[in-house]
């Protein structure tokens, strides 16, 4: 088990260094662009922006709202840009707990720039990084004095224009990590903030104890997992005779991807009764009220939807490495 472990660790593992080199390079494509020099004189409040693709159902959703509802009025004002055309319930939470929401998702990165900075934003802070959908481009023309990064996205967003990056030091121990980032790490108690959820089943005992069989649960990107990983995985379904894997991924809505899935994990010697494949859905928290133990993938963890298994009660056995996002 331990050999099968590391050896897929080693396989898989791409230095920091070589992420930062990849991350460093998108300066380049900005070079171009001339930032702001000169900015507003700040008087009471300060001005805080965040701006974001994801302001809508997605697994950003509990680690940012509660940060963002959170916000002292009497000291800060609080700005939504958004990035994204679709709007949902979620939106609605996000657009009825700041005092501005404003859509961006018509405008291209000068006039995104333009707005925040006539808003006189005092602080911009990025929710997405180099992730689907980013308007990383917009902080090269330097809108607002300060700007950060750090939640949203595992790396550093390689724009010398991005002041800092929020962090924690499990994610990046002091004095190991600097050279990595364009931005200068900025150390919080935690990097993560999880919003209370009301909508969810009150978690119960441990389901084995009410049958005769294990459920190992997945619950992560199926492009995050690897070959190596589904070796270890059928290895723990083989110690444990009574067993069952349910692996949960949005691209299951696609019947052509699980097929891939299925016929991918039987070539490596699966006993396929044992597993099941199930599509995102929006009543997932009661889902893992049927799950025994959650296993994260390696070496990319999962985020959002692992906070939401600790929340619900779910054992998780995680396995991180050196870099920034292998320990999240």
């Amino acid at each position: 088990f331990r050999r099968v472990l590391f050896r897929s660790l080693q396989n898989l593992y791409m230095p920091s260094e070589d992420i930062a080199r990849n991350h460093f390079e998108f300066q380049k494509l900005v070079n171009g662009i001339q930032p702001y020099t000169e900015y507003h004189a700040r008087e009471g409040r300060i001005k805080i922006g965040y701006l974001s693709p994801h302001f809508c159902q997605g697994e950003n959703f509990p680690a940012t709202f509660g940060m963002i509802a959170s916000h002292d009025r009497n000291k800060f004002e609080v700005t939504c840009y958004a990035v994204n055309k679709n709007e949902d319930v979620y939106t609605n939470l996000y657009r009825n707990n700041v005092e501005h929401f404003v859509s961006v998702a018509n405008m291209n990165y000068a006039q995104i720039a333009e707005k925040i900075h006539s808003d006189k934003i005092d602080v911009l802070i990025d929710l997405a990084g180099h992730s689907a959908g980013n308007v990383l481009p917009v902080f090269a023309y330097k809108p607002a004095p300060i700007q950060i990064s750090g939640l949203g996205y595992y790396a550093t967003t390689g724009i010398k224009a991005m002041d800092y990056f929020i962090t924690d030091e499990v994610v990046d121990p002091p004095n190991e990590h600097e050279n990595f980032f364009t931005e200068k790490l900025l150390y919080l108690p935690s990097r993560i903030s999880y919003a209370m959820r009301e909508d969810v089943p009150v978690p119960q005992y441990a389901p084995c104890t009410k049958r005769d069989y294990f459920v190992f649960g997945t619950i992560c990107n199926y492009s995050d997992i690897t070959d190596d990983v589904l070796n270890v995985w059928k290895l723990l379904l083989e110690r444990v005779p009574k067993s069952a894997m349910l692996m949960r991924a949005e691209e299951f809505i696609s019947n052509s991807t699980v097929d891939h899935a299925y016929n991918r994990m039987k070539k490596l010697g699966f006993n396929m009764d044992k597993v099941l494949f199930r599509p995102a859905a929006t009543n997932y928290m009661e889902e893992m009220t049927h799950l025994d133990l959650i296993l994260d993938p390696y070496p990319k963890v999962g985020g959002s939807y692992t906070l939401d298994a600790v929340y619900m009660g779910v054992p998780v056995v995680s396995f991180y490495g050196e870099r920034h996002d292998t320990r999240a």
